[in-house]
């Protein structure tokens, strides 16, 4: 069998999915408009790469999804020469759309968040592109039933609900074997306003300078625009040493980053669909921090996994 994966080659999401169907023995052809940021591909057999482009599909703008427009010549060009079984178009409002464009059917469209929280709450015209795509999908996919809930305000279509599972032979709890170990809060997310790091900075420089005795460590993986500012932040109150910032890491090393922390905090300001950090959190047996956004809320289940907290707008 031959898929064609319209999908950021760059995102942990979608190499998770090739993957699976690579080792499962599906032929899988990547198509995407950004550059990998890592070789994570290299040795997969059966998987090829088909378009490994330089573009930004992350924006809400409807005139960049206008501009899509010039790769669908590219995009049938490679179907017809690959011949895929099927398409499967990861992120609906980018990908998605691509894949309507291209006309090529069955075509199986996986929501991932705020193209269905976000983008169509922008205006009448992206909630009316949204219910288009999803009426030309073969199959619509969600990972997880509160994410079902609101795709279903734009299409009649059934949705299929596939949550994202973990390996637990990679993530997995080890024991320390530290004397006098630190203690780790720490979150895995792209540095951005909208992920609330911002916040837990400040809870970090608060509960520092209240418990000066605590040998507490920051440790945020990922990158992002607002790294500098968070660098700055620390820098500003003197906890520059207890701060670390890693930078990305590939997913395939992100097991050992979750064995380190102590306390997982997420303070997402936006409606997740999902948790998969959470979910591998707690595989390795953390304390888990998370905000009340849905679909966190549905992966913790309750109290007894996790504490949740109110979402801050700031």
């Amino acid at each position: 069998m031959r898929i064609l994966m319209l999908a950021d080659i760059s995102s942990a999401h979608a190499q998770k999915w090739v993957v699976s169907l690579a080792t499962h023995g599906i032929e899988i052809g990547i198509f995407s408009l950004n550059n990998a940021n890592s070789p994570w591909y290299e040795g997969l057999k059966g998987v090829t790469i088909l378009k490994n482009g330089n573009s930004n599909v992350d924006s809400f703008s409807l005139f960049q999804k206008l501009g899509y427009l010039n790769q669908i010549k590219e995009l049938k060009g490679i179907i017809k020469s690959f011949q895929p079984d099927v398409i499967h178009a990861h992120y609906a409002t980018s990908y998605g759309l691509l894949g309507v464009l291209s006309g090529y059917r069955p075509l199986v469209i996986s929501a991932w968040g705020t193209d269905v929280f976000s983008f169509p709450k922008k205006s009448f015209l992206h909630s009316k592109l949204l219910s288009y795509i999803f009426s030309n999908a073969t199959k619509i996919c969600s990972t997880s039933e509160c994410m079902k809930q609101e795709i279903i305000k734009y299409t009649n279509q059934d949705v299929e609900v596939i949550p994202f599972g973990v390996d637990v032979k990679r993530f997995s709890p080890v024991e320390s074997k530290e004397e006098n170990k630190s203690i780790v809060i720490g979150n895995i997310k792209a540095l951005e306003p909208i992920y609330g790091d911002k916040i837990l900075v400040d809870a970090f420089i608060l509960i520092t300078k209240k418990y000066p005795s605590l040998p507490l460590q920051l440790l945020l993986v990922g990158d992002g625009s607002q790294r500098q500012e968070l660098e700055e932040l620390a820098q500003r109150n003197g906890i520059t040493k207890q701060v670390t910032f890693t930078g990305r890491i590939p997913h395939a090393e992100i097991e050992k980053v979750h064995q380190q922390i102590d306390i997982f905090v997420s303070l997402t300001l936006v409606d997740e669909s999902f948790g998969v950090s959470l979910v591998e959190s707690m595989a390795c047996a953390k304390a888990i921090i998370a905000s009340d956004t849905p679909g966190f809320k549905e992966v913790l289940g309750s109290e007894e996994n996790g504490i949740i907290v109110k979402k801050k707008f700031s």
